[in-house]
């Protein structure tokens, strides 16, 4: 959570931090191409679903969803 929360945190900071727990990276793909978000092409990278999302909503998603072990 501290990664979150600096001013100076770098997305492939981010990525590899979230990468690293393959549930939740499986659901933020899946939200990122929900129709929620109106994505045109399927979102298939995990840098590209954390952009889509946002760094407050994934840290908020990493926080709640049940697979989360940060």
């Amino acid at each position: 959570m501290r990664l979150f929360d600096r001013d100076d945190v770098e997305m492939h900071d981010i990525v590899r931090l979230v990468s690293s727990d393959v549930a939740l990276s499986s659901q933020l793909l899946a939200l990122a191409n929900s129709p929620l978000f109106a994505v045109q092409t399927s979102i298939r990278d995990l840098q590209h679903a954390i952009t889509v999302l946002g760094i407050d909503r994934t840290k908020a998603l990493s926080t709640t969803l049940p697979c989360a072990a940060f």
